[in-house]
């Protein structure tokens, strides 16, 4: 594995802790999204981010992947891109009677946003050209050690169930707060 893979699992690591303090403490906990009617639409952009985190890790981090599974897998990132920017829009909406977004919480966006993104970017920069190609194999040489498509299964095994965790709270009622 290059030295640019290794940064990008680096990244992503950090960013995955910073993702989990986030959604637990600051959605989950604290603000309690799911419960109020003007947070409703941002919980559920989070639960679609977390289902499409999945494929995302799976696809560039999890198997060295090529040609059109590559491809799928930018197509997937570029998709969570966008619900983000859709986050991000509503977000000052979602959080006005909740105060807005705490500098904390806000400090952690800037900052898992990045890692996020410069572990994905590490990651494509480490593939070479040729896996670029649509008739590329799928699955290029070498491919990744097996303890890391391991331990990526596990990330997208914790996705997963965050993202259903998600699906079953959007199931609750909203409650009125002060």
């Amino acid at each position: 594995m290059n030295h640019l893979m290794i940064a990008a699992l680096i990244c992503l690591a950090l960013a995955i802790v910073l993702g989990a303090i986030d959604g637990t403490y600051y959605h989950l906990k604290k603000y309690q999204l799911h419960l109020h009617a003007e947070s409703r639409f941002e919980h559920q952009l989070h639960t679609i981010r977390a289902f499409l985190f999945a494929p995302i890790v799976w696809l560039l981090f999890g198997r060295n992947s090529g040609g059109w599974l590559l491809w799928l897998g930018v197509l997937v990132f570029a998709i969570d891109c966008v619900v983000e920017l859709i986050d991000v829009l509503v977000e000052n909406r979602s959080r006005a009677k909740l105060g807005g977004l705490s500098t904390g919480e806000y400090a952690i966006h800037v900052n898992a946003t990045g890692l996020r993104i410069a572990a994905v970017a590490l990651a494509l920069a480490a593939k070479p050209v040729a896996a670029w190609n649509l008739a590329s194999p799928v699955l290029l040489e070498p491919d990744f050690p097996a303890w890391l498509s391991w331990l990526m299964l596990c990330v997208v095994g914790g996705s997963m169930i965050g993202g259903l965790q998600h699906l079953w709270l959007l199931r609750t009622k909203e409650q009125a707060h002060s």
